[in-house]
């Protein structure tokens, strides 16, 4: 199952405008066989330097992997079952309350056994 809209997220996706993600400098060097200025490449030594202003996702191949809507669902069923914790633990306070820090993992299990949620998948 396709994931609806990743494949045009993805192909957004650029060095210059996706810096939150640790890996993906890496990913992109990787996917373009080039060396990013500045970045520590100790592992893998590419021939030539990354031209980012030449190089798009918007052009290379794309085959999304079958299991991402499944890696969604499982982040959504954490999602959904840390909300249902904090609504019943923290009586409707933002942010992380004292009782919630102390993080109790067989209390999260039950809530995230408990949540129902409609994934991706359906």
């Amino acid at each position: 199952m396709r994931v609806p809209g990743f494949e045009q997220y993805f192909r957004r996706l650029h060095v210059h405008n996706n810096t939150r993600n640790v890996w993906f400098q890496e990913y992109w060097q990787h996917k373009f066989g080039c060396a990013l200025p500045g970045y520590d490449n100790r592992i893998i030594k590419y021939p030539r330097q990354c031209r980012p202003d030449r190089e798009s996702l918007a052009k290379a191949p794309y085959n999304e992997d079958p299991k991402l809507s499944f890696v969604i669902n499982s982040i959504l069923a954490v999602v959904h079952g840390l909300d249902k914790m904090h609504k019943q633990i923290c009586n409707g306070t933002s942010g992380l309350c004292t009782e919630m820090a102390r993080m109790n993992r067989s209390l999260l299990m039950s809530f995230l056994k408990s949540s129902r949620f409609r994934g991706i998948t359906g």
